[in-house]
């Protein structure tokens, strides 16, 4: 992004995080972390365990190829080196089909990525 380090206090990722391979949205998320003085919100759909077979077909039926269960999105996060996860917040659209989950990371320090 064309933005000098520490632009905003916050960035926000939302929504098309299941478009994104792994390296991509890990990618991402360190650009989003270099232009943050303080925060971080990705917010997206999420798989559960407990789907039923009608919720399975509509996730089957979206674009994004990278539909994660939210444990899986949860791990990368925990990935990123002077970040912390503050909150992990799920939400289900109406009528219940989609189950969306939002994770505000606190920027902790100026630590690289290995």
């Amino acid at each position: 992004m064309p933005f000098q380090n520490q632009s905003f206090d916050l960035s926000l990722f939302a929504g098309s995080a299941h478009h994104f391979s792994d390296e991509e949205f890990f990618s991402v998320i360190l650009e989003m972390k270099r232009v943050s003085r303080k925060h971080l919100v990705v917010a997206d759909i999420a798989l559960t365990d407990n789907l039923n077979k009608f919720q399975k077909f509509i996730y089957h039926l979206d674009r994004g190829k990278m539909i994660r269960h939210w444990r899986d999105i949860e791990h990368l996060l925990a990935r990123l080196l002077g970040v912390k996860i503050e909150s992990k917040n799920f939400y289900r659209t109406f009528p219940g089909i989609y189950c969306h989950v939002v994770f505000v990371l606190g920027i902790v320090s100026e630590e690289r990525e290995i």
